[in-house]
């Protein structure tokens, strides 16, 4: 028989009538309710209350549909100020939970987020630049580097190229459209441009994690599932993954794809 004080038996979880359950856009159940005991009596219904243990092991009014679903994952104790004498402490207990489905809702669940930015790149990597014949891109880049040093500003004056460790000429510069960019990078001091970058990430919630498969291309460029917009000259590349276990819980995962820049070097290293 047990003893009954204050209106609630000992060591008892007693639930309020407060059970609320929500589904997120992935498929994964989040909650909360919260449970009454008597003044003293936490060490008694600890052990109930960890992490990964059934939902409906403490609240037995749960209904069906939950019962093998929900599961505890955090908790905290605060005193009920209402209580008779301070003498009732209150427990709310956070679950969550998944339910498997068939594949095609499995994938109506997965969200996919994009996400356009300027990023800084070297001048010099400029696809105007690039295009340049080699002959004049080549002291222009030397100086960039500081192995080439400068006289004139293709204006008032030749430019012309010496090498900065010998002091030997190396040319003279005359092309009107490479003087341009040799007056904007080595004479103004312009190292950097903003260059379009994308972020496309996918997240779902399941019971299973990452596998292999989904992890198989990190680092390497591909087409992201659902072909997002790509920005001009930019290819994608798996680029990050995430994954939370804990028990028996329901797992949330994401990969991660950005850009970078579609050139030949880029297709050598990462491509498949």
């Amino acid at each position: 028989m047990s003893y009954t004080g204050y209106g609630l038996p000992s060591n008892i979880l007693t639930p309020s009538k407060d059970f609320r359950v929500e589904k997120d856009a992935t498929g994964k159940f989040t909650g909360s309710m919260t449970f009454s005991i008597r003044r003293g009596d936490y060490s008694g219904v600890a052990a109930a209350l960890n992490k990964g243990e059934l939902l409906s092991t403490i609240y037995t009014q749960l209904d069906a549909y939950f019962t093998t679903m929900l599961f505890i994952d955090t908790h905290s104790l605060e005193e009920n100020q209402g209580g008779s004498g301070g003498s009732i402490d209150n427990i709310i207990v956070n679950f969550i939970g998944f339910e498997p489905g068939d594949e095609e809702q499995s994938e109506r669940e997965k969200i996919y987020d994009w996400n356009g930015s300027l990023t800084e790149s070297p001048i010099i990597q400029h696809p105007k630049f690039l295009a340049l014949d080699e002959l004049f891109k080549t002291p222009i880049v030397a100086c960039y580097d500081g192995k080439f040093r400068s006289t004139g500003n293709g204006i008032t004056e030749d430019v012309q190229f010496y090498d900065v460790y010998s002091g030997m000429p190396q040319g003279v510069l005359t092309d009107e459209n490479a003087l341009v960019w040799f007056r904007m990078i080595v004479l103004r001091g312009v190292r950097t441009y903003q260059n379009p970058a994308g972020e496309y990430t996918e997240t779902q919630t399941d019971l299973g994690g990452l596998t292999d498969a989904e992890i198989a291309d990190l680092g390497k460029i591909m087409i992201p599932p659902k072909n997002p917009a790509t920005p001009p000259d930019r290819v994608w590349i798996l680029s990050g993954a995430t994954e939370t276990k804990s028990s028996t819980n329901p797992i949330t995962w994401s990969r991660t794809w950005t850009t970078i820049e579609d050139n030949e070097d880029n297709q050598l290293i990462y491509g498949v």
